[in-house]
């Protein structure tokens, strides 16, 4: 049986406002498209 093993890094960023606000938008964008993808599998889950 193989071992496995987990490790974690995390890192702190501290972004500018520019990259901050590119961030925002991003982060924005990929959620509206991950809920309207949601939606879309639910309804069509539903046979609607």
């Amino acid at each position: 049986m193989q071992d496995d093993v987990n490790r974690k890094v995390n890192y702190k960023l501290y972004p500018s406002k520019a990259q901050k606000l590119l961030l925002e938008n991003m982060f924005n964008n990929h959620r509206k498209l991950y809920n309207a993808l949601l939606e879309q599998r639910i309804y069509a889950w539903k046979g609607k």
